[in-house]
């Protein structure tokens, strides 16, 4: 059976390609794993799991731990957690690669994962820790479930990527579920990630997070470098987040109800979807939570539906920190249920302006959000003292002013808004209009409306080619510029999808997920 190796690129000339292959055995290295092992790892003989990260982590070379379908349990591994360290670490890759058949010969790669690293309910799941040292770790179909946190100051209860003092750590994760992974929560035990917390770069593509929940950061804790750095931008692609939450009822309106960051993230085609409250019986806080001062969030073609925050920004809570936002969706999400708060969508706000920061909303559509405080508007967004520019957007159905500039400075333009530009007190860049969408279908339950634009819409070639951070595809993964109104010239449309005469789309997860096909 051929596998594609994952060993280091070496500079070779054509001479050396018989040494080279004589020699491949001394760099990369095949370790079989399964439950429950035992044997010498290979083939034939596979290996438990704990024991293969320990002859990965010292046997000199880049090495790809091929671990059968089964559940693993990480809370008899002995450290009651599953460990890649440093101490004698080689410094050389690792990949985790899972959901392969009992013959290592056929891997499950199209739905949820078969191989399950399970915390029972009393242990983390795994942790990967780089100390003066620096590596590469990588995993692929697997699913980090019933990880749990119990004593304070104790952070990722499926999986903690950190380094610490020197040294750097890179994360690749590729179709990886996290499923009911927790902390502890109460006001002296303040414990962070319920899937995931890191502080080094990754890379992550394909993931699930399903019903994490931490003290902050549900689903993900981004933290920043040691030291500080906060222009990392870890990357996050083509993710589903349903339903973390971050607090209880004990302790609610806490930090970042799925991803709390205080880095650089980029976020790309992803959805966040929101818990059932009735079920929980609290509001936690926004879904997408900054840290004060984090670095600068890239957001583009993802979806917020249905969080219902305590505090401020429903959706998305921006302090004292800088984003770009395009092509996103943001449907009945709402704000201040605890009587005070506004940005059903999403908030910008801070206590001074000596580090005045701008959000750039681009070519996105809020529609069905709300502030539930009367003391302030801003159903969908609500800007205080920092800077915000609107263009190519629709604000519609978002409540009295929803959009408000509270304080600071703000412009929209080439954008639909509901009521009017005036009464959201942001200046008017020109070209807005005040006028009915026509949105394919906005009948029944939100969850099922398609706020695609119908032929005919005010919103269709009416856009600002030149907008800062257009993206090309919309949130479908169609191609834009098209000329909607076929008058011969392309111009983009208002909001994040573009009309066109044909879908052209990447294979993503959210077409399947968000509205009905065109």
């Amino acid at each position: 059976m051929m596998r594609q190796k994952t060993g280091r690129k070496k500079e070779l000339s054509w001479s050396l390609v018989l040494v080279f292959l004589s020699a491949q055995a001394a760099w990369s290295a095949d370790i079989y794993v399964s439950v429950p092992g035992g044997g010498d790892g290979s083939i034939a003989s596979p290996m438990d799991l704990q024991a293969a990260l320990d002859l990965a982590r010292t046997n000199g070379s880049e090495d790809t731990l091929y671990l059968m379908a089964g559940e693993y349990d990480a809370s008899t591994t002995g450290a009651d957690t599953y460990e890649y360290g440093s101490v004698s670490n080689d410094g050389m890759k690792t990949t985790l690669s899972g959901s392969w058949n009992s013959t290592y010969t056929e891997q499950k790669t199209f739905e949820a994962p078969v191989t399950k690293l399970d915390g029972k309910g009393t242990s983390r799941v795994l942790s990967v820790h780089a100390d003066a040292v620096s590596f590469d770790f990588a995993m692929e179909y697997i699913q980090l479930e019933n990880g749990m946190i119990t004593s304070g100051g104790g952070n990722g209860a499926g999986l903690l990527a950190y380094t610490e003092n020197s040294g750097e750590l890179n994360l690749t994760l590729h179709h990886i579920s996290f499923e009911d992974n927790r902390t502890v929560i109460d006001s002296s035990n303040r414990s962070y990630g319920g899937g995931m917390y890191s502080n080094c770069f990754f890379e992550l593509t394909e993931g699930r997070f399903k019903d994490n929940q931490a003290y902050g950061g549900g689903a993900m804790f981004i933290a920043d470098k040691p030291g500080g750095d906060k222009s990392m931008a870890p990357i996050i692609d083509n993710t589903l987040f349903e339903g973390n939450i971050c607090g209880n009822a004990s302790y609610p309106g806490l930090v970042g109800s799925t991803i709390y960051y205080s880095c650089s993230p980029r976020i790309t085609r992803s959805l966040f979807t929101a818990p059932d409250y009735t079920a929980i019986g609290f509001y936690p806080n926004s879904a997408l939570d900054s840290g004060y001062g984090a670095g600068t969030l890239a957001l583009e073609n993802s979806v917020f539906s249905g969080f219902k925050s305590y505090h401020w920004g429903g959706a998305i809570s921006l302090w004292d920190t800088s984003a770009n936002i395009s092509n996103c969706l943001f449907i009945n999400n709402r704000a201040g249920y605890s009587g005070s708060g506004a940005g059903g969508a999403i908030t910008v706000y801070d206590s001074s302006v000596l580090t005045a920061q701008n959000t750039t909303v681009t070519n996105c559509t809020f529609v069905g959000n709300r502030s539930s405080s009367a003391a302030v508007s801003g159903g969908a967004i609500h800007n205080r003292v920092q800077g915000i520019t609107v263009i190519n957007s629709i604000f519609w159905d978002n409540g009295s002013n929803g959009l408000y500039k509270e304080s600071g400075t703000g412009t929209v333009s080439y954008s639909d808004i509901e009521g009017g530009v005036a009464s959201s007190l942001m200046t008017d860049g020109g070209n807005t209009i005040n006028t009915t969408p026509l949105f394919v279908d906005t009948a029944g339950e939100a969850d099922n409306w398609d706020l695609r634009l119908q032929n005919g819409s005010p919103a269709i070639d009416t856009g600002d080619n030149n907008a800062p951070y257009l993206t090309t595809p919309d949130l479908d993964g169609n191609f834009r510029i098209w000329d909607g109104n076929h008058d011969s010239t392309a111009t983009v449309d208002m909001g994040c999808y573009e009309l066109i005469v044909k879908n052209f789309s990447w294979p993503t997860v959210l077409p399947a997920i968000i509205g009905k096909e065109k």
